[in-house]
């Protein structure tokens, strides 16, 4: 037992020595912790290995989870509307998924691209003509167009539609130029002008 009998200096000394491991102990914990909240905010920590901007129809799940507020759901959505779709068209087609909005779509919208995309002209025409949400319209390939797409349009409809398809597959699965809408019965100028909003021909 006499081994065990420090004095009080002693004592001291090894109080303050475990004092400061303790310390020590406490500091990692909390740097560490500092460390993880850190590459959690940044989506994981990929964003720091990726090249931005990325072409969303070449690039996997690592690569979109690592664009603000998109987690491996949403990126799921994203490959899965790319297959079904054969790939994106245009960089704002992406607003087309589920859970990518216009404000959504704002905030990535720089990180993105589609080769050979009009879409980043059509953006700074928006910016400088202040056109923003609904006035900056994302534009649809015409001849990728279903009777939905067509229906879903106010002051074109679903019928209007059919017929611009029915006209299409009869022209070879193709439709060159709007101006060959114009013999479609039913279309008119009202129509014209919305088929020029929001569809495009690539």
């Amino acid at each position: 037992m006499a081994a065990f009998n420090f004095s009080k200096e002693e004592l001291r000394t090894v109080f303050i020595i475990v004092l400061i491991s303790f310390f020590g102990v406490f500091i990692n914990l909390c740097s560490g912790y500092s460390d993880w909240a850190a590459g959690s905010e940044s989506g994981g920590g990929t964003a720091d290995c990726v090249a931005y901007p990325i072409d969303i129809n070449a690039c996997g799940t690592e690569e979109l989870t690592s664009l603000p507020g998109i987690g491996p759901a949403i990126a799921r959505k994203v490959i899965d509307y790319r297959s079904k779709n054969v790939g994106f068209k245009t960089r704002c087609e992406i607003k087309n998924v589920g859970g990518i909005g216009e404000r959504f779509y704002e905030r990535i919208k720089d990180k993105i691209f589609v080769p050979n995309d009009p879409t980043p002209e059509l953006d700074e025409f928006a910016d400088m003509t202040g056109e923003t949400g609904g006035d900056a319209v994302c534009r649809m390939d015409i001849n990728a167009a279903s009777a939905e797409d067509f229906g879903a349009i106010k002051g074109l409809g679903r019928k209007a539609g059919e017929k611009i398809i029915e006209f299409r597959n009869n022209n070879g699965g193709r439709i060159d130029s709007f101006k060959q809408l114009g013999c479609i019965e039913g279309i008119g100028k009202k129509r014209m002008r919305k088929l020029n909003k929001y569809f495009v021909i690539y």
